[in-house]
């Protein structure tokens, strides 16, 4: 019975936490998605014939990247490619046309994740590329062990295996009884 209130638990809280992580990390790339750029991504932002662009630049709150020179660029929801792109767009219109400028992006840092629920440590990690819900649950400790928890589940395990010992005992016995008056 203790056995089962705890896989039932535990089958809540990975589905809880399987929810949290999801919504947590929309935008993350799957296996055969790119990872879309979100508030708090960190980009680094390179183009060689414009150095006053050139530099780290944080997705803010309202999904843009704010470039000197260029002002407000939308990045939200936009992988590293689409966003240099429009880098090297909004660059050549604002060179009239007159050179290409090729940009180039790339992630310096993800945006962070949340984990709440039956974990040891809910709250806010930094999210790596490929990370799993498990990996996400063991980086905030496993799942919450509540104190004495061990050590109500090993006197469960006791009051079982001493109920089944006087069962056995008293099973014995008749069986002895039965043998010596067979003789």
């Amino acid at each position: 019975m203790i056995a089962n209130r705890l896989l039932t638990a535990a089958a809540r809280a990975t589905r809880f936490a399987i929810a949290v992580l999801a919504l947590a990390t929309a935008g993350a790339p799957h296996a055969r998605a790119e990872y879309r750029l979100g508030t708090l991504d960190r980009v680094k932002v390179k183009v060689h014939e414009w150095p006053d662009v050139t530099g780290e630049y944080t997705v803010n709150d309202m999904g843009m990247v704010s470039l000197p020179v260029l002002g407000d660029i939308p990045a939200a929801g936009l992988d590293v490619e689409e966003l240099a792109r429009n880098i090297s767009a909004r660059l050549g219109e604002r060179s009239g046309g007159a050179e290409k400028p090729l940009a180039a992006v790339e992630i310096t840092q993800f945006r962070p994740f949340f984990i709440v629920g039956d974990v040891e440590k809910p709250g806010e990690y930094p999210y790596r590329p490929g990370l799993t819900i498990l990996q996400a649950i063991a980086i905030a400790g496993g799942y919450y062990r509540p104190p004495g928890r061990d050590v109500a589940v090993a006197r469960g395990d006791s009051d079982s295996l001493s109920a089944k010992l006087l069962r056995l005992v008293a099973r014995e016995a008749r069986l002895a009884a039965a043998v010596a008056n067979a003789l």
